[in-house]
């Protein structure tokens, strides 16, 4: 997981922070806050407290891995993959890892968390803010059951992942899914801090353990149940890549390996 800032999408958090914006304008989070309020009195006063005081915290110390939607036999992506991410992402010699979507739902590791990604202008960002809302209201009766630190917790992060989740209409064919981790806000004994050297830039990483926990209800981390396959290419050496990962594959337990990777017959010149 990368920090935010150094992600190649310049704008992270930027923009949907300034959808927030837009929909305070519009009197939108007001909205929010009455039903809040509705339920515990203060509890919006709350929210904005805890939203405002780890703002900075979401801007500079928030680490992102991303992986895009995989569609399957969809438009043939079982065989070619997905042409703009090869573009994008693939590099000279790049594979593309089909992982067992399992690992995203571990209920049990810290202040780590998975979203899908809101590709939003402001005006649809208004739209699924306001439904959310609404959502809400109709279960007031339960939200007035439970603790109000709880909600003003719970309205929290509503507020901060609708700024870290929330990407310009323009990417929405990454169909993305990010994996999220604010240590500031929880450390988790999952991650191990690492700095490393990403095109000439030294940076701070955040390396999440693959390596299963049953016994925290920690699974589908083990390489061998994450990668499902892996689509090689188009590279311009297609077989010297799919030996390498032959070999590495059988050293780290997996097995069926050669039904598990195939190559991608995009006819793309690299």
């Amino acid at each position: 997981m990368r920090n935010a800032q150094t992600m190649n999408d310049y704008s992270e958090i930027k923009h949907g922070l300034a959808c927030l914006e837009e929909a305070r304008k519009r009197g939108i989070t007001e909205k929010l806050g009455a039903a809040l309020d509705a339920t515990h009195a203060g509890v919006w006063s709350e929210t904005q407290r805890l939203f405002n005081s780890w703002l900075p915290a979401m801007f500079h110390n928030t680490f992102i891995a991303c992986v895009s939607e995989h569609l399957g036999p969809i438009n043939q992506e079982d065989t070619l993959g997905r042409l703009s991410m090869w573009r994008a992402y693939g590099g000279v010699n790049g594979v593309a890892l089909i992982l067992n979507p399992r690992f995203l739902y571990n209920p049990d590791m810290g202040s780590i968390a998975t979203s899908p990604v809101l590709y939003a202008d402001a005006d649809e960002f208004c739209v699924q803010f306001t439904s959310m809302i609404q959502g809400l209201e109709n279960i007031a009766d339960l939200l007035a059951r439970s603790p109000a630190n709880q909600i003003a917790n719970l309205a929290f992060n509503v507020l901060k992942y609708s700024i870290i989740c929330t990407k310009h209409p323009g990417f929405a064919e990454e169909k993305e899914w990010r994996v999220i981790y604010s240590p500031d806000m929880g450390a988790s004994k999952y991650v191990r801090e690492s700095v490393e050297i990403i095109c000439d830039l030294p940076q701070v990483v955040q390396k999440i353990q693959l390596r299963n926990d049953p016994n925290n209800n920690i699974i589908g981390l083990d390489p061998s149940e994450l990668i499902e396959s892996i689509i090689i290419g188009p590279v311009k050496f297609p077989m010297t890549v799919r030996e390498i990962l032959y070999k590495d594959m059988l050293i780290c337990g997996f097995s069926n390996i050669n039904t598990r990777i195939r190559e991608s017959n995009i006819p793309l010149r690299i």
